[in-house]
């Protein structure tokens, strides 16, 4: 039997190589275990005005909230997911957070944490700050993003330096410039535009955004000569597996670095999930810089390659994180399953009670 999950927090239509992939991998992964996603929210939609989804999370055996970059200082956007444990269509379903980062939340979020079935987090620190405050089943894994090997179309030599994008946009437009007037060879966003999509907006105003959006690649290309827009994630894959080192503000871009063996080196973002996957894998805390020393370091590129002790390290943690990952999708299964086995034990204690009232004499 096919079972049914509705998902919130749907990240993969905002032109992100690493939203994009972290969706593919947990909806394969319910696929796999049997569970069909029925409906989807997409990141910052009002779900609880859209009917249609409503209807589905009603009939669902799971629900299922992609935690990826919203929980973490009190964000507004991320306590309206945690809310549907609330909501009357929820009933019994059981409730799961999956590849989140929690960091800087306000108590008052506690009701709505211990309404969740299974909290997956993806560094030992978001673990250790929610172990206090939530009494349910929480696991740890690195970011769904790694759960997938990278292979290469084909052997290639790494010359390239590589600088890449940050989630601030005053940050990419300094490591553009700088990309520029320094030794780098290439300017590589993780996104496919510079400006964010916004995959909520309605169908006319999506279109509307999207040639803006677009325009806007095409003068920043004219502005910064060296970008390279790739077109989609194995392309991005593909470019970056060439690097000799790769400068980056983004954290998914550091995650594919650690898939493609590309040293990196990487400025901090909106908040600790850089520093928190280097001390996770055990890499030098030495990769982690400010922008201000960046073009000294793009100047000494030779001098950033991954130790034995590094290989080692990045080896062994992607492998174990692949089992983590896996044994948190067969508890995911495993709710699922039990809900609609619920359902199932709900209908035919109804239909035992029916059969009993109409033997009963009248």
């Amino acid at each position: 039997m096919t079972l049914r999950a509705v998902f919130l927090n749907d990240t993969s239509g905002n032109h992100h190589f690493g939203c994009a992939r972290v969706m593919r991998t947990i909806e394969a992964a319910l696929q796999a275990r049997g569970i069909e996603v029925t409906a989807k929210s997409l990141v910052r939609q009002d779900w609880e005005r859209d009917t249609a989804f409503l209807r589905a999370l009603g009939a669902a055996d799971i629900i299922v909230i992609n935690g990826e970059g919203t929980l973490h200082h009190g964000s507004r956007h991320a306590e309206k997911l945690l809310r549907v444990v609330r909501h009357p269509n929820r009933k019994s379903i059981p409730v799961v957070v999956l590849n989140a980062l929690f960091q800087d939340n306000p108590p008052e979020w506690d009701h709505l944490l211990a309404g969740m079935s299974l909290i997956s987090v993806r560094d030992s620190r978001s673990f250790a700050e929610l172990k206090g405050r939530y009494p349910g089943e929480l696991h740890q894994t690195l970011d769904f993003s790694l759960y997938e090997p990278f292979v290469a179309g084909s052997s290639v030599e790494r010359t390239s330096l590589i600088v890449g994008d940050s989630v601030f946009t005053d940050v990419t437009e300094e490591l553009a410039t700088l990309s520029d007037k320094s030794a780098a060879d290439i300017f590589l966003p993780i996104v496919r535009t510079i400006k964010s999509s916004r995959p909520q907006l309605s169908p006319a105003r999506r279109r509307i955004r999207e040639a803006v959006i677009f325009m806007h690649r095409i003068v920043f290309g004219l502005r910064h000569p060296k970008a390279r827009f790739c077109q989609d994630e194995f392309d991005y894959l593909t470019e970056l597996s060439k690097g000799e080192l790769h400068v980056t503000g983004r954290f998914h871009s550091v995650c594919f670095s650690l898939l493609t063996l590309t040293p990196f080196l990487a400025l901090s973002s909106n908040s600790w999930k850089v520093e928190a996957l280097i001390e996770d894998l055990g890499l030098s805390s030495d990769r982690l810089m400010a922008l201000k020393d960046i073009r000294q370091a793009i100047d000494g590129s030779g001098m950033h390659g991954f130790s034995d002790a590094e290989l080692l390290a990045i080896e062994n943690g992607l492998e174990g994180n692949r089992r983590a990952i896996s044994r948190v999708f067969d508890r995911v299964a495993e709710l699922a399953a039990g809900d609609e086995a619920r359902k199932i034990s709900s209908l035919d204690s109804q239909s035992g009670r029916m059969a009993a009232r109409k033997l009963a004499p009248s």
